[in-house]
C-alpha cells in the first residue's frame, strides 16, 4: 500500500486510448500512478502504455477471460486490504465489451467503492424522458394563452417533472465540467478555484431555475 493513511479501498476502471498512447488523459495517468496495483488484459501492452506515460510498474495482475474468474478473490482482497487497484483493457473502458465485468460485480458486492461513472451514466439516461417531457412541456405552451400556460405549469406533475430535469441537467452539466478541470488545468489553487466556481454556478442556476418553478407553481403570479 503506498498511501499508509488510506483504509478504504477502491476499485478505478481507467480508460486507455484505442489507438495513440498519446491520447491518455492526464486524469487516468494519475489513476495509474496512485493505484497499488493495476488489472489488465495484456502486461506486454500495458507496461508500454505505463512506460510511455513515466508510471513506476506497480504490480500487474492479469484479468483477461481465462483468468479472471481466479484472480478476483485475489483482487478483492487487496481492496479489502485497503489497496487502490486501477483496472485497464488493452484499448478502450474495461467492463464494456472487455474483461473485467465479474471484478466489478464482485467488488462492488463486498462493499468495495467503484470509482467511475456508472452511476452518472445511469442517471444521464434519465435525461432523456425528462428532456423529451421538457420539449412536451415547452411545445404544448407555445400555442397556449398565458392563462393557460400558468395551469399547465403550475399543475402539481408538471412542476415536478420541471424540477427533476432542471436537478438532473445542471448536476450533470456540473460533472462534465469537472471532468474537464481534472483533466485540463493542472495547477492546484487554480483547480481548486475552478471546481469551487463550477459548484457555484452551477447551484445558483438550478437555485433560480427551481425558485422560478415553484414559484409559478405554488405561488401568486401578478
Amino acid at each position: 500500500m503506498r498511501n499508509g493513511d488510506r483504509t478504504d479501498g477502491v476499485l478505478v476502471l481507467v480508460g486507455t486510448p484505442i489507438g495513440n498512447l498519446g491520447d491518455l488523459t492526464p486524469r487516468a495517468a494519475e489513476a495509474l500512478r496512485s493505484a497499488d496495483a493495476i488489472c489488465c488484459e495484456d502486461t506486454r501492452r500495458t507496461g508500454r502504455l505505463l512506460q510511455h506515460v513515466g508510471v513506476e510498474r506497480p504490480r500487474l495482475v492479469v484479468v483477461n477471460d481465462h483468468t479472471e474468474a481466479r484472480e478476483v478473490p485475489g483482487v478483492v482482497a487487496r481492496l479489502a486490504g485497503g489497496e487502490r487497484v486501477a483496472v485497464v483493457s488493452d484499448a478502450g473502458m474495461p467492463g464494456i465489451s472487455d474483461p473485467g465485468e465479474r471484478l466489478v460485480r464482485a467488488g462492488v458486492a463486498a462493499g468495495h467503492g467503484v470509482e467511475h461513472w456508472w452511476l452518472h451514466r445511469m442517471t444521464a439516461v434519465s435525461n432523456i424522458p425528462l428532456i423529451v417531457a421538457f420539449v412536451i412541456i415547452v411545445a404544448a405552451l407555445s400555442w397556449r394563452s398565458h392563462a393557460e400556460a400558468l395551469a399547465i405549469v403550475s399543475h402539481p406533475l408538471v412542476a415536478l417533472l420541471l424540477v427533476l430535469c432542471v436537478v438532473s441537467v445542471t448536476n450533470h452539466m456540473r460533472l462534465g465540467m469537472q471532468i474537464i478541470i481534472e483533466d485540463y488545468v493542472h495547477d492546484k489553487a487554480l483547480k481548486l478555484t475552478a471546481v469551487i466556481a463550477n459548484n457555484f454556478f452551477a447551484v445558483v442556476i438550478a437555485v433560480v431555475c427551481l425558485f422560478a418553478i415553484l414559484k409559478i407553481a405554488f405561488g401568486r403570479v401578478a
